[in-house]
């Protein structure tokens, strides 16, 4: 016996011609046809299954040639066995193949999907008037993707320029006619019209319906770049705008306070519309603050909260009912249609908050209303 261990049994024999045993076991089962040289067969050894090798070959002794038959016998009990465990062996190698191709492929997917990732980040950063092309070291596959972006914006900021220009040009032939139109009734219907002053009313309120109408058109936040942003002092931006706005204000009888810290208050805006949305927001006050013919005081304050520069204007009517608050900054929206409007007002005042990224608050006090933005607050160096 060649080998006796827990795995099984092996046999063999080597036979001369006739069939005599020279070495190993006798009565290992010899093939059906054994004129065959070289085969394989199951049989049964002393009531084991086994599997035989069977060589017929010649061997060289003394200047003589003999014929000899060797046999080689297997025990099968433990073949299903091993099997099994080679089985168990291939089926643990492929899945560590699997998963270690898994892995790699994952790493280097990840890998070549990095700059399209990067380009993704640097889209959602971006704030949605910012049409500056895309800087960024990518491979040039993706070079290619970040031109066309770029182009795309290009297309874009043309076209939003194109349509800045067209509202200054239609402002301005709209104006000019009715600047002229006035200087017209004034220099010429004064002493003769009785219907003067009504006349005047009328070009002014058609004017002022006009600027409102460019300036909500200009405000839009889809078409308005906000490259041009400035870093301004609002303390000094607003005394400014008051040296325009308190003649008016004083001129309707009305008591104005300007309240401001010490400390330089910086935001990052366009003074233009800065400019417009103090103007809408006091407008708005004269207009609706009269209660039974009482006109009182307009204030306006700045001061810091936190992170955040904040404006307040302030006036003694009665504001505007809680259930209100949201609505009244849609367009065309007028709470009170006994007073003159065109509904756009606090609109224009939203959409130029919403371009600041800043934040509009209406507060009820007692005998006060309040209209609070919230701005981020800027440093004087960038």
């Amino acid at each position: 016996m060649l080998e006796n261990t827990s795995k099984g049994h092996v046999f063999y024999s080597i036979e001369n011609e006739k069939g005599k045993i020279i070495a190993g076991f006798n009565d290992i089962p010899n093939p059906k046809d054994e004129n065959i040289h070289t085969q394989f067969y199951n049989a049964k050894y002393y009531n084991h299954d086994v599997r035989i090798i069977y060589l017929k070959t010649n061997i060289l002794k003394k200047d003589n040639i003999y014929t000899t038959k060797i046999k080689i016998a297997a025990s099968l009990n433990n073949r299903e066995s091993i099997l099994n465990d080679i089985l168990l062996v291939l089926i643990i190698i492929s899945l560590v193949i699997f998963l270690t191709a898994i892995i790699i492929s994952s790493l280097g997917l990840k890998n070549a999907l990095s700059p399209l990732y990067y380009l993704q980040e640097k889209l959602k950063q971006r704030d949605m008037n910012d049409l500056k092309p895309i800087q960024a070291y990518v491979p040039k596959e993706v070079q290619t993707l970040i031109d066309s972006i770029n182009n795309l914006f290009i297309r874009i900021k043309a076209n939003v320029s194109y349509i800045e220009q067209f509202n200054a040009d239609i402002s301005h032939q709209l104006r000019t006619p009715l600047a002229e139109l006035k200087a017209f009734v004034q220099l010429n219907d004064k002493k003769i019209d009785r219907n003067y002053y009504k006349k005047l009313y009328l070009i002014d309120n058609m004017a002022h319906t006009i600027n409102q109408l460019l300036f909500y058109a200009k405000t839009n936040p889809n078409s308005f770049n906000t490259e041009h942003f400035d870093i301004v002092n609002l303390n000094n931006l607003c005394k400014k705008i008051f040296e325009k706005l308190v003649p008016i204000i004083y001129d309707k009888d009305f008591e104005f306070e300007f309240i401001y810290d010490k400390e330089e208050l910086f935001i990052k805006c366009d003074i233009i519309l800065i400019e417009a949305l103090i103007s809408n927001l006091i407008n708005n006050s004269i207009k609706y603050s009269t209660v039974n013919g009482k006109k009182g005081l307009i204030t306006v304050e700045i001061k810091k909260v936190n992170n955040k520069v904040r404006l307040i204007v302030k006036d003694q009517g009665k504001g505007i009912d809680k259930i209100h608050h949201e609505n009244v900054f849609k367009r065309f929206v007028r709470l009170d249609c006994d007073k003159q409007g065109t509904g756009l007002g606090l609109n224009i005042v939203a959409q130029i908050v919403h371009l600041h990224n800043a934040l509009i608050t209406l507060k009820n006090e007692e005998d006060e209303f309040l209209v609070i933005v919230d701005f981020a607050s800027a440093s004087k160096f960038p």
